[in-house]
């Protein structure tokens, strides 16, 4: 179709690139006293990430997998047919449609309770059911506070949209504020062609002699095939370029997936949870 090959013309002979960390603005940590007699360890800046492979673990089955892929592929491609001037915007950010396709998912949030397709499917009560038992896995873990366990358990507390990253498609670092737990469904993943998850640590730890010239230390999850990963949603991520194609033909493999963020309590309430572990006397 002639969006595919505008996205084919667009990427052809652009180098790709690895995403640049961005400046770290300072946070600040409260350190006073929980009170009530308790005692407080603090575990500042130390970040739980939890990952498994869902369909190894039997959690979810392949046949859901490829259908989540089909919902994600033909939606992408509708969205793309019916943009105009979709070569020249592609020339100027190879990223373009898959952020305007973000953007659109965001808005049939807000406007209608979520993309239809997606979220009307049977298949959907079933995705939320994995997310779930992610967070029962990550709170047994001692990971998360039992209170985001039981919001996990109301689906309208989930946001939840894919992301197609193939021909040099990048997403720049990021956070996402004032939600609860953030994170990842690998639905598709093309072997040694798909670009892995950043996750980018405080500037400040680069390196153990603190040398100021140190790099941003980053953490790397590549994904495979029914991947989820959980994760505080104030940690800075992103992901660089990935080199998978979609062909001329819009038919070809690509790093396709689910994120989601569980709503409630605000950014000050997840980051608490991850840095402070209260110890009953």
């Amino acid at each position: 179709p002639a969006w595919a090959a505008a996205v084919q013309r667009a990427s052809r002979d652009r180098p790709l690139h690895d995403q640049e960390a961005p400046d770290q603005e300072a946070r600040y940590v409260d350190t006073s006293s929980s009170g009530s007699g308790t005692s407080c360890l603090h575990l500042l800046w130390t970040t739980p990430v939890w990952s498994i492979n869902a369909i190894d673990a039997g959690f979810l089955d392949e046949s859901l997998n490829d259908r989540l892929v089909q919902v994600a592929a033909s939606g992408y491609a509708e969205f793309a047919r019916q943009q105009t001037r979709l070569e020249e915007r592609l020339r100027d950010d190879i990223c373009w449609l898959n952020n305007a396709f973000f953007e659109w998912q965001q808005l049939q949030y807000h406007s209608k309770g979520g993309w239809p397709d997606l979220y009307g499917c049977d298949d959907f009560p079933r995705f939320i059911a994995l997310l779930n038992r992610g967070v029962s896995c990550m709170s047994e873990a001692g990971a998360l506070p039992r209170s985001v366990q039981r919001a996990a358990l109301d689906v309208n507390a989930w946001q939840v949209w894919c992301a197609l990253h193939h021909d040099g498609v990048s997403h720049a670092a990021h956070t996402h504020v004032d939600v609860l737990l953030s994170g990842t469904y690998y639905a598709q993943v093309p072997e040694a062609s798909a670009a892995p998850l950043e996750l980018y640590g405080p500037a400040d730890w680069a390196a153990e002699e603190r040398d100021k010239n140190a790099s941003q230390p980053v953490w790397q999850f590549q994904p495979r095939r029914g991947d989820l990963v959980l994760f505080p949603p104030w940690v800075s991520h992103g992901v660089p370029a990935s080199s998978c194609s979609i062909g001329r033909a819009g038919t070809g493999a690509v790093r396709t997936s689910f994120s989601f963020n569980l709503l409630g309590g605000g950014w000050a309430a997840s980051r608490k949870a991850a840095q402070r572990v209260v110890i009953t006397p």
